[in-house]
Order: C-alpha cells, then structure tokens, then sequence
C-alpha cells in the first residue's frame, strides 16, 4: 500500500545545481579573502614582519645609547663595541639569535644568499665637505633576490663628534628614565636627567626649580622669591669645566613626564672656577646673569637661536677675551657684557634686539667698530660708560637706532656714529 504524505516536496535537479554554483561562489571569496597579498592572512603576516624589523631595529638603537652614556662617540667605536658583544658580524651583518627581542621569521641567511639584516652606511644628504664626512648607519634588509629593504638609520658620527638624535634619546628617556642614571649620582635622588650630548646627568650637581607645571618648564637656579641662587656650586668645577654636561631634560622624582631647562636665570653665578663655558641647551629661552662673576671665564659659548634674553649674562667677566655671536633671537641686551675689562672686539648687535642700555659699560679694552643691524633700538643709556678707547658705531639709515645713539653719544669725543 502506498501512503501519500500531504505537503511533502523533493529538491529538483535545478536548485541543487544553483546551491551548489553559490556555495562555490561564497568559499571562492572566502578563499580569496583569506589568502592573496591583500589577504588576512597576507596582512596578518605582512604586520608580524614589519613588528620583527621595528623591534630589531629598536633594540639596536638602545643599544647604541648605553654606548653613548658609556662615552662612546665615533663610527668606529660603536661598531667595535657591537661586534665585540656579538650583536653583529665581522661583515656588519645582524646577528639576530643576540640581537633580536622576540623570535625572527627572517634574517637567517648571509650576504652570499640573501635573507639578511645589514648594518650598512648610506648618505642620504650631499656632503658639503670631503674631509672626514662620516655616513650614517642603517638597518637594511637584502632579500633571496639581493633586493634591499631600508628599515630605519640606527646612529652616526660626523667629523669627530657626536650627531646625537636628541628626539630618539628623548623618546627612550621619557620611556625608560631609570636607564639614564649618572655615574657617582645618589641612589637617594630620584631625579633623572639627560644633557646636550644626549647621556645621562648627575643630578647631585643640579639645583633646580618648576617653573610652569603645565608646560613642564624647569629653570637652572634656586627660586626665593624674588632672588635666585646658582644652579651650579663652584666647589663642583673641575680644571676650569664642569663635571658632565648641562641638563636639558629632566624626570623630576614624583612628578609625571619630562620637564624642558627653558631658563638658566644665575646658573653659574659667581663660579669663579670656571674658565671655559659648557655647551647651551637649545631649549633655553632666558639667560639672565648666568655667567655673572665668573671671573675667570675665558671662552663663552654659543648662544642658541632660542635665546631672547641676555640681561647680564656675562656681567663682570673679567677675563672673557672673545664674545659669542649673537643670535638673531635676543631682544634683550642690557648689561650683558658689563664690566667685561678684557673684551677687546663686540660681537654684531642682530636686528632683534631692543634694548642695549650699559650693554658695554666699563668694558676698558673695547675698540674699533660696533656694528649695529638693529633699527628699532630705543634704549642704550651708558652702553659705552667707561670705555675711553675710541669706538665707531654703524647703524642703519633714517632708525630709531639712530636717534638712540646721537641723543647719548652724538657728542662724545671717543664715539663716532656713521650710518649705513
């Protein structure tokens, strides 16, 4: 007997063909998403080895600045080191078993095969010069196909001195400050700072204070109210120089982030040890008495495109010979070399500064010419008081220089004033 179930329906010939065309077309995409250079998995893998080249070219970048706060400053010597520590090959290739922090899809072969990482020199500027022009070193990948690959530069050293890439120091500072402590520095003192020529500074030797908490500024000196102590103590100058560099970043012990030295208001005030100014930093705004009463100062340093003001930054500096040249950032020249009896020559006075009231004042060597580029120069009371030696000072036509100068000095039988 056959029984007849009511609703009952069959799959035709048709729709099974038309499934199957549409699950074909569905796993066909699903394959090609998955799978292709543009893939997941293509990209999965293409992130993994760009993270492999960015670790490795970090760790060898860190370790390039342990060497420079061990002092190492040349091609030669960071090189030397990395081979000695077996982070690299006689031939500059990458030893990656040592070097690398986390395990390496690539890297495995040799110059002769390919697959591997070099440190190799490359220009990427025209040199200006051909004497001892020394190349920057970078991470360069060389594929089976002897196709190269630039990940990243690592160092370099020109001419004998250091081309510190402050920004990367700075980025590891403000990471790791804990990796930046001095030597001889008190386990006691939780300051960590970093100076112009990137290593680490002894804070013992520093005082300091907050200038602006919101825009991290920190000053050179001792705030008491309205009067200021040095920065530096004399006992601490060994030789005529101080001990280390000067501080430009500081992680201040309980405070969050990195504070920038913007001021250096009396620094070195009364330092009379100190024969030979140390390197500015170049975020330094504010140099106001920072040399003031280093008597036995000889050569001044020079004095950063950041710099507005020098209100007696050299004031009493008897045996300053030679001034700095000025940057065409100051505005405010008053007393800066005041009293400075061995300044033979003035520096060229540039076209921002306002103020030069006593700027000269009792600087009894001074001779020759003053050349002044500024036009809007409207206050020099006693710029040349005390000095009997006979000055010509040029300043530009029809300015308020000018006006400034003939109204002090029109008369003056030592002081001639011509203008240009």
């Amino acid at each position: 007997m056959k029984v007849k179930i009511k609703g009952s329906r069959g799959i035709t010939l048709i729709a099974l063909i038309v499934t199957i065309i549409v699950l074909l077309i569905l796993s066909g995409i699903t394959i090609s998403m998955l799978t292709g250079k543009n893939g997941i998995l293509g990209k999965a893998a293409e992130a993994k080895l760009y993270g492999e080249r960015s670790s490795l070219l970090e760790a060898l970048r860190l370790k390039i600045s342990e060497y420079m706060i061990d002092g190492v400053r040349t091609n030669e010597e960071a090189i030397k080191k990395l081979k000695e520590e077996g982070y690299i090959n006689e031939d500059n290739t990458i030893n990656i078993n040592k070097t690398a922090v986390q395990s390496m899809s690539t890297g495995k072969g040799s110059l002769d095969t390919g697959d591997v990482y070099v440190l190799e020199q490359r220009q990427k500027v025209a040199a200006t010069s051909s004497e001892n022009v020394a190349l920057d070193y970078y991470l360069v990948y060389y594929d089976r196909e002897n196709n190269d690959i630039e990940i990243g530069r690592v160092f370099g050293f020109a001419n004998g001195e250091n081309k510190v890439n402050l920004a990367e120091i700075l980025e590891d500072f403000t990471k790791n400050p804990d990796k930046y402590i001095a030597e001889g520095q008190s386990p006691t003192n939780g300051d960590r700072a970093i100076g112009t020529d990137g290593k680490a500074v002894n804070m013992d030797l520093w005082n300091t204070t907050i200038i602006d908490e919101s825009n991290k500024k920190i000053g050179l000196y001792t705030a008491n109210g309205s009067s200021y102590s040095p920065a530096y103590e004399n006992d601490n100058i060994k030789d005529g120089k101080i001990q280390g560099t000067i501080p430009q970043y500081i992680k201040v012990d309980g405070k969050e982030g990195v504070y920038t030295v913007t001021e250096m208001n009396y620094a070195f005030a009364d330092c009379t040890n100190l024969a030979t100014a140390p390197e500015i930093p170049s975020s330094v705004t504010n140099m106001n008495y920072t040399f003031r009463g280093c008597t036995s100062l000889k050569t001044a340093s020079e004095i950063p495109s950041s710099v507005t003001d020098l209100q007696a930054t050299f004031y009493n500096c008897k045996s300053l010979t030679t001034a700095p040249k000025i940057s065409n950032s100051v505005t405010n020249m008053r007393r800066t070399f005041e009293g400075c009896t061995s300044l033979a020559t003035a520096p060229e006075i540039p076209n921002s500064v306002t103020n030069m009231r006593r700027t000269f004042e009792g600087c009894t060597s001074l001779t020759g010419l003053v050349k002044i580029k500024s036009d809007s120069i409207d206050m020099a009371y006693g710029c040349f008081g005390e000095v009997t030696n006979n000055i010509k000072v040029q300043v530009p036509k029809a300015s308020t220089t000018y006006t400034t100068f003939d109204d002090h000095y029109g008369t003056s039988p030592n002081i001639t004033i011509e203008q240009y």
